[in-house]
Protein backbone atom coordinates (compact mmCIF):
# COMPACT_ATOMS: atom_id res chain seq x y z
CA UNK A 1 0.00 0.00 0.00
CA UNK A 2 1.31 3.45 -0.94
CA UNK A 3 0.98 6.10 1.74
CA UNK A 4 0.44 9.69 0.69
CA UNK A 5 2.76 12.35 2.12
CA UNK A 6 1.23 14.43 4.91
CA UNK A 7 1.79 18.20 4.92
CA UNK A 8 2.49 19.29 8.50
CA UNK A 9 2.95 23.02 7.95
CA UNK A 10 2.48 25.58 5.21
CA UNK A 11 3.02 29.34 5.34
CA UNK A 12 3.40 32.31 3.05
CA UNK A 13 6.56 34.41 3.35
CA UNK A 14 6.94 38.00 2.20
CA UNK A 15 10.03 37.80 0.01
CA UNK A 16 11.04 41.46 0.10
CA UNK A 17 14.65 40.61 -0.75
CA UNK A 18 13.81 39.95 -4.37
CA UNK A 19 11.45 42.40 -6.09
CA UNK A 20 8.88 42.16 -3.30
CA UNK A 21 7.78 38.66 -4.21
CA UNK A 22 6.27 35.78 -2.27
CA UNK A 23 7.45 32.33 -1.24
CA UNK A 24 5.57 29.40 0.24
CA UNK A 25 7.43 27.31 2.80
CA UNK A 26 6.17 23.87 3.76
CA UNK A 27 7.09 20.78 5.73
CA UNK A 28 5.77 17.25 5.45
CA UNK A 29 6.16 13.69 6.66
CA UNK A 30 5.85 10.37 4.88
CA UNK A 31 5.82 6.65 5.50
CA UNK A 32 7.47 4.75 2.68
CA UNK A 33 7.53 1.36 4.34
CA UNK A 34 8.03 -1.36 1.73
CA UNK A 35 8.21 1.12 -1.14
CA UNK A 36 10.90 2.01 -3.62
CA UNK A 37 10.64 5.79 -3.59
CA UNK A 38 11.70 8.60 -5.88
CA UNK A 39 11.28 12.33 -5.43
CA UNK A 40 8.26 14.11 -3.96
CA UNK A 41 6.26 16.15 -6.46
CA UNK A 42 4.86 19.56 -5.48
CA UNK A 43 1.60 20.64 -7.13
CA UNK A 44 0.00 24.08 -6.73
CA UNK A 45 -2.86 26.18 -8.01
CA UNK A 46 -4.02 29.74 -7.42
CA UNK A 47 -7.59 29.68 -6.09
CA UNK A 48 -10.18 31.33 -8.37
CA UNK A 49 -7.53 31.76 -11.08
CA UNK A 50 -6.18 28.34 -12.07
CA UNK A 51 -8.70 25.73 -13.17
CA UNK A 52 -6.51 22.84 -12.02
CA UNK A 53 -3.29 22.03 -10.21
CA UNK A 54 0.02 22.12 -12.05
CA UNK A 55 3.29 20.49 -11.08
CA UNK A 56 5.67 23.11 -9.68
CA UNK A 57 8.68 20.88 -9.10
CA UNK A 58 10.14 18.12 -6.94
CA UNK A 59 12.23 17.69 -3.82
CA UNK A 60 14.57 14.80 -3.06
CA UNK A 61 13.43 11.56 -1.45
CA UNK A 62 15.07 12.35 1.87
CA UNK A 63 13.64 15.88 2.09
CA UNK A 64 11.07 16.85 4.71
CA UNK A 65 10.56 20.44 3.60
CA UNK A 66 10.23 22.58 0.49
CA UNK A 67 10.13 26.19 -0.69
CA UNK A 68 8.05 27.36 -3.64
CA UNK A 69 9.85 30.54 -4.57
CA UNK A 70 8.85 33.85 -6.12
CA UNK A 71 5.26 32.99 -6.94
CA UNK A 72 3.80 36.44 -7.51
CA UNK A 73 4.30 40.13 -6.96
CA UNK A 74 3.38 41.58 -3.59
CA UNK A 75 -0.23 42.68 -3.24
CA UNK A 76 -2.29 44.61 -0.71
CA UNK A 77 -5.02 41.99 -1.14
CA UNK A 78 -4.59 38.39 0.06
CA UNK A 79 -3.54 35.88 -2.60
CA UNK A 80 -4.79 32.35 -2.05
CA UNK A 81 -2.98 29.19 -3.15
CA UNK A 82 -3.58 25.49 -2.65
CA UNK A 83 -0.78 22.96 -2.39
CA UNK A 84 -0.70 19.16 -2.56
CA UNK A 85 2.13 16.62 -2.75
CA UNK A 86 2.59 13.26 -4.44
CA UNK A 87 5.36 10.69 -4.32
CA UNK A 88 7.07 10.08 -7.64
CA UNK A 89 6.82 6.39 -6.79
CA UNK A 90 8.72 4.00 -9.04
CA UNK A 91 6.33 1.16 -8.23
CA UNK A 92 3.20 3.21 -8.93
CA UNK A 93 3.78 6.63 -10.60
CA UNK A 94 0.15 7.54 -9.93
CA UNK A 95 0.55 7.20 -6.17
CA UNK A 96 -1.94 9.10 -4.00
CA UNK A 97 -1.86 12.84 -3.41
CA UNK A 98 -1.68 14.38 0.03
CA UNK A 99 -4.64 16.32 1.31
CA UNK A 100 -5.06 19.74 -0.31
CA UNK A 101 -3.81 22.51 1.98
CA UNK A 102 -4.69 26.22 1.63
CA UNK A 103 -2.24 29.04 2.20
CA UNK A 104 -2.83 32.80 2.11
CA UNK A 105 -0.07 35.12 0.97
CA UNK A 106 -0.42 38.54 2.55
CA UNK A 107 1.90 41.37 3.47
CA UNK A 108 1.85 41.42 7.30
CA UNK A 109 2.18 45.22 7.24
CA UNK A 110 -0.98 45.69 5.16
CA UNK A 111 -4.24 45.93 7.10
CA UNK A 112 -6.96 43.57 5.95
CA UNK A 113 -10.02 41.56 6.90
CA UNK A 114 -9.50 38.47 9.04
CA UNK A 115 -12.89 36.83 8.79
CA UNK A 116 -14.28 34.75 11.63
CA UNK A 117 -14.97 31.36 10.05
CA UNK A 118 -16.70 29.78 13.03
CA UNK A 119 -13.66 28.28 14.75
CA UNK A 120 -13.22 31.13 17.26
CA UNK A 121 -10.14 32.84 15.87
CA UNK A 122 -8.04 34.84 18.31
CA UNK A 123 -7.22 37.45 15.64
CA UNK A 124 -10.47 37.73 13.67
CA UNK A 125 -11.62 41.30 13.07
CA UNK A 126 -14.73 40.89 10.91
CA UNK A 127 -17.80 38.72 10.45
CA UNK A 128 -17.74 39.31 6.70
CA UNK A 129 -15.14 39.47 3.96
CA UNK A 130 -15.07 41.96 1.11
CA UNK A 131 -16.33 39.13 -1.10
CA UNK A 132 -19.29 38.65 1.28
CA UNK A 133 -20.00 42.36 1.04
CA UNK A 134 -19.90 42.27 -2.75
CA UNK A 135 -22.27 39.31 -2.86
CA UNK A 136 -24.68 40.92 -0.37
CA UNK A 137 -24.84 44.19 -2.27
CA UNK A 138 -25.30 42.45 -5.61
CA UNK A 139 -28.93 42.06 -4.53
CA UNK A 140 -29.25 45.50 -2.92
CA UNK A 141 -31.23 48.33 -4.56
CA UNK A 142 -29.12 51.03 -2.90
CA UNK A 143 -25.64 49.60 -3.21
CA UNK A 144 -23.89 52.51 -4.94
CA UNK A 145 -21.96 53.65 -1.87
CA UNK A 146 -20.54 50.14 -1.50
CA UNK A 147 -19.86 49.35 -5.15
CA UNK A 148 -18.08 52.66 -5.73
CA UNK A 149 -15.84 52.30 -2.65
CA UNK A 150 -12.25 51.07 -2.86
CA UNK A 151 -11.27 47.70 -1.44
CA UNK A 152 -9.38 49.44 1.38
CA UNK A 153 -12.47 51.46 2.33
CA UNK A 154 -14.69 48.36 2.21
CA UNK A 155 -12.20 46.55 4.43
CA UNK A 156 -12.13 49.32 7.02
CA UNK A 157 -15.93 49.60 6.95
CA UNK A 158 -16.42 45.86 7.57
CA UNK A 159 -13.97 45.87 10.48
CA UNK A 160 -15.58 48.96 12.01
CA UNK A 161 -19.06 47.49 11.52
CA UNK A 162 -18.02 44.33 13.36
CA UNK A 163 -16.60 46.35 16.26
CA UNK A 164 -19.81 48.34 16.59
CA UNK A 165 -22.03 45.25 16.45
CA UNK A 166 -19.97 43.59 19.18
CA UNK A 167 -20.03 46.71 21.38
CA UNK A 168 -23.65 47.69 20.82
CA UNK A 169 -25.28 44.24 21.14
CA UNK A 170 -25.59 41.58 23.81
CA UNK A 171 -26.15 38.21 22.18
CA UNK A 172 -27.77 35.12 23.63
CA UNK A 173 -25.57 32.34 24.94
CA UNK A 174 -21.84 32.45 25.55
CA UNK A 175 -18.67 32.72 23.51
CA UNK A 176 -17.75 29.34 22.08
CA UNK A 177 -13.98 29.71 22.65
CA UNK A 178 -12.38 31.54 25.56
CA UNK A 179 -9.67 33.09 23.37
CA UNK A 180 -11.83 34.21 20.43
CA UNK A 181 -11.62 37.91 19.60
CA UNK A 182 -15.26 38.47 18.57
CA UNK A 183 -18.67 37.74 20.09
CA UNK A 184 -19.37 34.99 17.54
CA UNK A 185 -19.33 31.98 17.34
CA UNK A 186 -21.45 31.24 20.42
CA UNK A 187 -22.69 28.26 22.39
CA UNK A 188 -26.10 27.75 23.96
CA UNK A 189 -27.63 30.22 21.52
CA UNK A 190 -31.08 29.14 20.35
CA UNK A 191 -32.01 28.95 16.69
CA UNK A 192 -34.66 31.66 16.19
CA UNK A 193 -38.20 30.25 16.43
CA UNK A 194 -36.89 26.76 17.21
CA UNK A 195 -35.97 24.78 20.33
CA UNK A 196 -32.58 23.61 19.05
CA UNK A 197 -29.33 25.49 19.60
CA UNK A 198 -27.15 26.94 16.87
CA UNK A 199 -23.97 24.96 16.12
CA UNK A 200 -21.00 26.26 18.09
CA UNK A 201 -18.90 26.57 14.93
CA UNK A 202 -21.24 28.89 13.04
CA UNK A 203 -21.58 32.61 12.42
CA UNK A 204 -25.23 32.99 11.34
CA UNK A 205 -25.89 34.42 7.89
CA UNK A 206 -27.92 37.22 9.48
CA UNK A 207 -24.82 38.36 11.40
CA UNK A 208 -22.80 38.40 8.16
CA UNK A 209 -25.55 40.35 6.37
CA UNK A 210 -25.87 42.80 9.28
CA UNK A 211 -22.14 43.46 9.07
CA UNK A 212 -22.35 44.14 5.33
CA UNK A 213 -25.38 46.40 5.73
CA UNK A 214 -23.78 48.43 8.52
CA UNK A 215 -20.50 48.66 6.57
CA UNK A 216 -22.30 50.41 3.70
CA UNK A 217 -24.03 52.78 6.10
CA UNK A 218 -20.65 53.67 7.64
CA UNK A 219 -19.24 54.43 4.19
CA UNK A 220 -22.13 56.85 3.64
CA UNK A 221 -21.76 58.71 6.96
CA UNK A 222 -20.08 58.56 10.35
CA UNK A 223 -22.82 57.15 12.54
CA UNK A 224 -20.61 57.43 15.63
CA UNK A 225 -20.27 61.23 15.39
CA UNK A 226 -21.87 63.40 18.08
CA UNK A 227 -25.42 64.45 17.11
CA UNK A 228 -26.13 68.12 16.28
CA UNK A 229 -26.78 70.15 19.43
CA UNK A 230 -25.25 67.64 21.80
CA UNK A 231 -25.60 69.02 25.33
CA UNK A 232 -28.06 71.70 24.20
CA UNK A 233 -31.83 72.00 24.39
CA UNK A 234 -31.92 75.21 22.34
CA UNK A 235 -29.45 77.26 20.36
CA UNK A 236 -29.80 80.93 19.33
CA UNK A 237 -27.84 82.08 16.27
CA UNK A 238 -28.52 85.49 14.77
CA UNK A 239 -31.97 85.71 16.26
CA UNK A 240 -32.91 82.22 15.08
CA UNK A 241 -33.64 79.68 17.77
CA UNK A 242 -33.13 75.96 17.09
CA UNK A 243 -34.51 73.31 19.42
CA UNK A 244 -33.12 69.81 19.76
CA UNK A 245 -35.19 66.73 20.56
CA UNK A 246 -32.91 64.38 22.54
CA UNK A 247 -35.24 61.45 21.88
CA UNK A 248 -34.98 61.91 18.10
CA UNK A 249 -31.33 61.17 17.34
CA UNK A 250 -29.91 58.82 14.74
CA UNK A 251 -28.88 55.49 16.32
CA UNK A 252 -25.43 54.10 15.70
CA UNK A 253 -27.01 50.82 14.53
CA UNK A 254 -29.58 51.55 11.79
CA UNK A 255 -33.05 49.98 11.78
CA UNK A 256 -32.33 47.39 9.07
CA UNK A 257 -29.27 46.13 10.94
CA UNK A 258 -31.23 46.04 14.18
CA UNK A 259 -33.86 43.88 12.47
CA UNK A 260 -31.19 41.44 11.25
CA UNK A 261 -29.70 41.14 14.75
CA UNK A 262 -32.98 41.09 16.71
CA UNK A 263 -33.42 37.31 16.86
CA UNK A 264 -29.96 36.76 18.32
CA UNK A 265 -29.69 39.48 20.94
CA UNK A 266 -30.67 42.91 22.21
CA UNK A 267 -28.98 46.32 22.20
CA UNK A 268 -26.79 46.94 25.23
CA UNK A 269 -28.52 50.29 25.75
CA UNK A 270 -32.09 49.06 25.38
CA UNK A 271 -34.31 51.82 26.80
CA UNK A 272 -36.92 49.36 27.98
CA UNK A 273 -34.40 47.62 30.21
CA UNK A 274 -35.74 44.30 28.93
CA UNK A 275 -33.73 41.23 28.00
CA UNK A 276 -34.47 38.56 25.46
CA UNK A 277 -36.19 35.57 27.02
CA UNK A 278 -35.66 32.03 25.74
CA UNK A 279 -38.31 29.40 26.48
CA UNK A 280 -36.79 26.17 27.81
Amino acid sequence: MINAPVITSLSGVYGATWADRWDINGAFTWDATGQTMGDTEIWIRRVFVDADFSKWGTVGFSARAFTIGHLCAASADPIHYQVKLRFNNYTDPAGPFSAIIDVELKDPDVFGVIKETGVGLANANSYASVEDGNAYHAGHLYATAWTSATTDKKTAALVMATRLIDVEYHFSGFRAVATQSLQWPRRQCRIPDEEDELPENLVPKAIVHATCELARELIITDRTAAPPGEGLSYQNVGGTQTGYNKADTRPIIPAVVQALLAKFGVPNKSKSGSVKLVRV
